[in-house]
Parts: C-alpha cells; structure tokens; sequence
C-alpha cells in the first residue's frame, strides 16, 4: 500500500489516505422511470459532486420484497421492469462512500390495458377496443378497429 502525503501547514505531512481526510459524504441516485412497451424502464443516476461516481462499483437488484432484494447485478444499462418490483441499488464514489437504497416500480400503475389486450393504452392505437394485433392498414396511427377509413363502425377516440 503506497503512501500518499501532501505537504500541510508547518511542513507537517499529512496522510491522505486517512478517512479522516477523504470525502465523507456519499454519493446520491435518482431513478428515472420510462414507460416502454415491455414494460418501465428505469435508469439509475448518480451524482457525487466530491470524489465522483464509481462507474464499476453499481449494482442492483430486483425483487418482489423489499426485504428480498439485493444488489448483486452489476449496473450498465437501464432495467426494464415488466411487473410490480422493488428494485434496489448499491452505488460507491471514488472516495469508498457507499449509497444504497431501494424504491417500489409500481408498474400496474404505469401499465394501465383498458381494453386488455396487452398494449398499454399509452402505445395502443385503439385503446378502447380489444386489438392485440394493433392492425393499422393505412398507417395513421388509429387501428383499424376504431379507423372509419377502413370500414369501422366505432369513431376513433
């Protein structure tokens, strides 16, 4: 283990190894929480405005408790999380400081199927007529369930 000193006040050197003298605060995540197709995808962001994030020490987890979750994946890309999951994280900054946590994807929430035929009405071009296909022969973005263009009898919503 190699010694790193500086100089201080007086000419007395100083151990910058010492915890006493690193970075005491630890870093903070944020998860951002997109609604895609499959599912939510959730980012992991973390921000240490001392020493830096860790870009190799973040992990994550995900499980149906949040006593049951355990970080123990190793944090590269965001997560699709495609049912209600707790996902948890442990993340390090560059000083050793550890952040960990956890937070509940309420993917039901996010998911909402009125018609339930497994398209989220966000991406559903007939949200309100079950259409698991999402058909759309002209192309305008309204499936032809609920298109007047292509013979249907229901007006688009």
């Amino acid at each position: 283990m190699g010694l790193t000193s500086a100089m201080g006040y007086g000419g007395v050197f100083v151990n910058l190894d010492e915890p006493k003298c690193k970075e005491q605060v630890p870093p903070t995540v944020k998860l951002t929480k997109t609604l895609v197709p499959t599912g939510v995808e959730v980012s992991m962001n973390c921000t240490d405005f001392g020493s830096g994030c860790n870009l190799e020490k973040q992990w994550y987890g995900i499980a149906k408790t949040d006593i049951d979750c355990l970080p123990y994946d190793p944090y590269v890309a965001p997560i699709i999380v495609d049912e209600d999951y707790f996902v948890c994280w442990q993340v390090y900054d560059n000083a050793g400081n550890i952040a960990e946590n956890s937070e509940f994807i309420n993917v039901s929430k996010y998911m909402v199927d009125v018609d339930n035929d497994g398209v989220p009405d966000k991406f559903d071009n007939c949200p309100n007529t079950y259409n698991p296909l999402q058909s759309d022969a002209d192309l305008d973005g309204i499936g032809n369930d609920c298109d007047e263009a292509v013979g249907s009898s229901i007006k688009p919503d």
